[in-house]
């Protein structure tokens, strides 16, 4: 079975599901906040797509 998300997808997923702010997430990951929402967006998009 393939991998859906990859490993910072998968990171980004936890810390925003552990109530971390985009903020937080940047900081903690030295990204921008905007790549941080990039990223989960990409994240959703992916296991909607899968979940259809």
């Amino acid at each position: 079975m393939m991998q859906i998300l990859d490993k910072r997808e998968k990171s980004i997923l936890e810390y925003h599901k552990a109530g971390k702010s985009f903020h937080e997430i940047a900081d903690k990951l030295a990204i921008s906040h905007h790549t941080v929402k990039a990223i989960l967006n990409s994240a959703q998009r992916k296991l909607k797509t899968q979940t259809n």
